[in-house]
């Protein structure tokens, strides 16, 4: 994965790429999520009510369809030249995403998504600007609060944990992991074995499944080569977060500060740090502070948002 970041850091500091890599993801999120809206060509699941496509996590899927969501909100944000024909149908791209993610009954997606469109239009750099951002927080926040009240599936798993407590088997998944590290602190588990042994500590001699994952990235991390292997891991994501603050404050670009918000309260309820996607956004967030490698003009659609060298 550290190869995979190396790679994706250095094609990201091309700013005519890494728009067309973003492109390329956005479309291909909105070509599932129009499929399975369409339930056209038997690409939706659904387990427990929850809805998924090919048997993907749901949890998983609703990060992905949030990540395209921002990518989408932020392009039209930040761009001024677009028809009003485009901007409906990023519009309407945006509501279809949303109802999918909403669907998929992950609560951490949902906050994740909530959480990272708050830091898209967070700040400003003149009065007016700050203003009219609060009031774009403020209509995000009565959408989201709509949209989650009207979904049967996200009221009633609120409530259960609200209520019951339950989060999916977190509140006995965390504990179990903390006894761990506090067991194991410096060099931890190791690598496949703490999953083997978080399961057997939360069910026992009861066979689930083989591994249990701890649905953190910090408890994976601790969990897995200890205190000595997760401090340069937290020292990497302090790194990348203040990258992505200063390229805010610099170039007025919110869109890599957004998609490090999303992934740290995603974090909080699942173990990203093992899916690409992961890497490719910590590799974005530090590029968009370092000096581009060219001075390509960008097409039209990307040069407002995905060049932290922009400022209006």
């Amino acid at each position: 994965m550290l190869i995979l970041f190396h790679i994706s850091y250095s094609l990201f500091r091309d700013r005519k790429l890494r728009a067309r890599i973003f492109m390329a993801f956005l479309l291909a999120c909105s070509i599932l999520a129009v499929l399975q809206f369409a339930n056209l060509g038997g690409v939706q699941t659904v387990h427990e009510s929850r809805a998924s496509v090919l048997d993907a996590n749901q949890n998983i899927y609703a990060w992905y369809l949030g990540i395209a969501l921002l990518i989408l909100l932020g392009i039209l944000y930040r761009n001024r030249d677009f028809h009003t024909w485009t901007t409906n149908v990023g519009l309407l791209l945006s509501g279809v995403l949303i109802v999918q993610m909403v669907l998929t009954g992950s609560r951490a997606g949902f906050l994740a998504a909530f959480a990272g469109c708050c830091a898209l239009f967070f700040g400003g750099n003149v009065r007016k600007v700050r203003f009219r951002n609060v009031v774009l927080v403020g209509i995000m926040t009565a959408a989201f609060l709509t949209i989650c009240l009207h979904s049967d599936i996200i009221v009633e798993r609120f409530n259960d944990s609200i209520r019951n407590g339950d989060l999916a088997e977190r509140q006995r998944i965390f504990p179990a992991a903390a006894q761990m590290i506090l067991e194991k602190p410096l060099l931890g588990w190791g690598t496949y074995e703490h999953l083997l042994e978080l399961r057997y500590r939360v069910y026992g001699n009861f066979v689930e499944s083989d591994i249990l994952d701890t649905h953190n990235d910090s408890l994976f991390v601790l969990t897995e080569v200890g205190i000595l292997g997760g401090v340069p891991f937290f020292i990497g994501l302090l790194i990348s977060f203040k990258n992505v603050w200063q390229a805010r404050k610099q170039a007025s670009v919110a869109l890599p500060f957004a998609l490090m918000t999303s992934l740290a309260v995603m974090g909080l309820s699942g173990s990203l740090l093992i899916y690409k996607l992961f890497w490719l956004i910590l590799a974005y967030a530090n590029a968009s502070y370092a000096k581009p490698c060219q001075t390509v003009k960008a097409p039209a659609f990307s040069s407002h948002i995905f060049t932290p060298g922009f400022a209006k």
